[in-house]
């Protein structure tokens, strides 16, 4: 060894996998079992799947250069979704382009019952899952990233706080403000439905 610190040396996409460092593994190690999770994120932040592939992308390089910045392992998710968050901004802003939800991207799961193939309820379930789409993709955008974390992702408050740099406090008032939105919002689809009192 020539006396360096071999978690200080920079990455090589031509190390083998052997020859990585603990570090290296290690940064493998927790984000892999999250990229599903990291990919929807960056889809709702880009609207277009590609793009969100080249974002995620981009926040990995960058999660692997500042991964000595995280304090604990149990917070990568929070800590790798707040420099996905940065990232984003930093190409938004260098882009000056408006975002909004990928509609066709929002993965929500919706067990209403029944016979999966019964072309009534199939087609219930996407009428409601576009109204719900429509119904975030309507909220500001700091209340549709809260919303999308907490009620989405099953994000903590303290986890949302982390990811969109801002106290849990802040966090629970734009879920709070959202889910207010998008509850007038949908009502209309509730009583359509004999969910709610006309």
């Amino acid at each position: 060894m020539d006396g360096r610190d071999p978690e200080s040396a920079p990455w090589n996409p031509d190390v083998k996998q052997d020859q990585a460092s603990p570090g290296d593994r290690l940064f493998e190690e927790l984000a892999l079992p999250c990229l599903d999770d990291l990919y929807r994120v960056a889809c709702r932040l880009e609207r277009d799947p590609e793009r969100a592939e080249d974002l995620l992308q981009q926040a990995l390089l960058v999660g692997f250069q500042k991964f000595r910045q995280l304090r604990k392992q149990e917070s990568f998710r929070p800590w790798f979704v707040s420099i996905l968050r940065r990232t984003y901004l930093n190409r938004l802003r260098t882009a000056t382009r408006e975002t909004s939800l990928d509609e066709a991207t929002l993965a929500v799961d919706f067990s209403i019952g029944g016979d999966a193939f019964d072309p009534e309820l199939r087609f219930l379930t996407s009428r409601l899952r576009a109204e719900l789409r429509a119904a975030l993709d309507g909220l500001p955008e700091e209340q549709r990233l809260a919303v999308y974390l907490v009620d989405v992702e099953g994000f903590k408050y303290a986890d949302a706080a982390e990811a969109l740099e801002v106290p849990p406090g802040t966090v629970a008032s734009r879920v709070a403000r959202g889910r207010r939105s998008l509850q007038k919002s949908l009502m209309h689809l509730a009583r359509e439905r004999g969910w709610a009192v006309k």
